[in-house]
């Protein structure tokens, strides 16, 4: 709808990646705050385990757009215990020069199956914060952990989670999913299923790559200003086409879902075929304006205006 032009701005709910992702493969611009920034009742439980990676942010065709709508979004809320009490100028980062920045960038984060493509169209981007005077160095996220590994760990939370979700609404509302299985997607059955499979030990491992990836994630910027890296691994996803990849290897998203980290998505620029391809841009966690900044200075150096004629 942003895309099309049916509306200026709109929000999303990015547990793993569901502002960015669509932003990538639309062609506009998707912000993921750092977890807290923007408050979420979470009711009827303010603390489920899905709260935990999931953050509200903006869907926009603009850097500015996405500062002025974070500027009323965010901020501290007595109903969420985990809001934070940070005061950003988000406009203002908008002219900042990213002239002193020093950014990481990971092609692949060590083990996403990154399409030639994306790759070629993400480099471009990449050197245009380069041209606009940052320092860009190639570095290795160095998490320790195979495609495989970070899949298993990412899905026990995840089927847990829809379980979880699916508990509330029994809880609040007297549904069982269960009990209309005409009325919900095989996938999401399916789900339920997968997520009953699953015990505390498996949460407790994930719990433990989780960090793993978190620390390394830290690492990387205890040196750099910013890490890029691309927002999909492929960009030649068709909407009622077979996926031809594993869904986690797919977006390059999740994982900052698990540090909660700022991540944008911002317009990289097309495939050979003309695909939208999105980069993004992870900030140190609170530094949000950081994010908007270098999302800001692409815009100028490489405006996205003309994927919207």
């Amino acid at each position: 709808a942003v895309a099309a032009g049916m509306t200026p701005i709109a929000t999303g709910s990015d547990a793993g990646g569901s502002v960015r992702i669509p932003a990538a493969a639309c062609g506009v611009y998707g912000f993921k705050p750092t977890f807290g920034l923007v408050p979420d009742d979470g009711r009827p439980n303010a603390f489920g385990r899905e709260t935990q990676h999931t953050t509200k942010g903006p869907i926009t065709r603009t850097v500015e757009d996405a500062a002025v709508l974070l500027s009323v979004l965010a901020g501290p809320h007595s109903a969420d215990p985990n809001a934070v009490p940070v005061d950003i100028d988000y406009r203002s980062a908008l002219e900042s020069p990213i002239d002193d920045y020093r950014i990481a960038y990971s092609p692949d984060l060590d083990v996403f199956p990154v399409t030639e493509a994306v790759e070629t169209v993400v480099d471009d981007a990449v050197d245009a914060l380069a041209a606009a005077g940052a320092t860009v160095e190639t570095v290795d996220v160095d998490h320790g952990y195979t495609m495989a590994e970070l899949s298993e760990a990412a899905m026990a939370p995840y089927a847990t989670g829809v379980i979880e979700s699916a508990t509330l609404l029994e809880e609040a509302h007297g549904i069982d999913l269960r009990d209309h299985p005409e009325e919900v997607s095989d996938s999401l059955l399916a789900m339920l299923d997968v997520g009953a499979e699953y015990g505390p030990a498996d949460i407790a491992r994930s719990g433990i790559v989780r960090t793993d990836m978190y620390d390394a994630v830290q690492d990387v910027l205890a040196d750099y200003d910013l890490l890029v890296t691309p927002t999909l691994s492929r960009a030649d996803v068709g909407l009622y086409e077979p996926l031809e990849t594993d869904a986690w290897e797919w977006p390059l998203t999740w994982p900052f879902n698990w540090t909660g980290h700022p991540v944008a998505s911002a317009p990289a620029g097309l495939t050979d075929r003309g695909h939208p391809v999105g980069l993004q841009l992870v900030g140190r966690r609170f530094a949000d304006d950081d994010v908007l900044a270098a999302s800001a200075v692409l815009e100028r150096e490489r405006s996205w205006d003309h994927l919207y004629e």
